[in-house]
């Protein structure tokens, strides 16, 4: 089984900057910006606690497995 850490990270975006650099027809209202900013942030932060947890999760479950193993050898001894 390979081991893969992950890495979360994410860009944050400064409306006022880049509405300031895109003078354009296109550009939305300062307002959606700022939204799709925080949406961003907030799923950068959900998405880390979920990688605590799971870690967590990996961590017990290795320890689950060591105890299970253990208690296979003992009976195997008392056999």
């Amino acid at each position: 089984m390979k081991n893969y850490e992950a890495v979360i990270t994410y860009k944050t975006i400064d409306p006022d900057n880049f509405m300031a650099k895109k003078s354009c027809s296109r550009c939305y209202e300062k307002e959606h910006w700022w939204k799709l900013a925080n949406t961003i942030r907030k799923i950068a932060n959900i998405a880390t606690s979920y990688k605590q947890e799971a870690d967590k999760l990996r961590s017990l479950n290795s320890e689950l497995q060591s105890t299970n193993e253990d208690l296979k050898q003992k009976l195997q001894r008392e056999k």
